[in-house]
């Protein structure tokens, strides 16, 4: 009986899980940069939200660190500060933006910065 109640509870989890991740994403779009911030607005506690992530094979830190990555990408092609970007972003300085920039496209920023400008 137990058992069926989890594998019950699991497969609601899995099917809530895509959507807990796209919440997620949209609110550390609007600046909710935080676990614990993102998890009290979707009214859900740290570890369901963690869990929930989980479920849909990704986590806060992989969510943060892909939705940064896409706003750099698109800020990149304006004409913005690369200080202005960094703090944009959630970033505390632009050295921290450009350390990021190399692990996520693996070249510096100036030449992907560039090779954006002329796409």
């Amino acid at each position: 009986m137990m058992q069926e109640a989890a594998e019950a509870r699991s497969a609601t989890d899995g099917a809530a899980a895509a959507p807990v991740a796209e919440q997620a994403a949209e609110l550390i779009r609007q600046g909710v940069v935080t676990e614990a911030g993102v998890a009290q607005r979707m009214e859900i506690s740290a570890a369901s939200l963690r869990r929930r992530l989980t479920d849909a094979g990704t986590s806060f830190r992989q969510l943060l660190s892909d939705t940064r990555r896409e706003a750099v990408q698109r800020l990149l092609a304006t004409d913005k500060s690369l200080e202005a970007i960094a703090e944009e972003v959630g970033y505390s300085d632009e050295r921290s933006l450009r350390r990021a920039c190399v692990q996520w496209f693996g070249i510096p920023l100036a030449q992907y910065r560039e090779e954006i400008r002329k796409s």
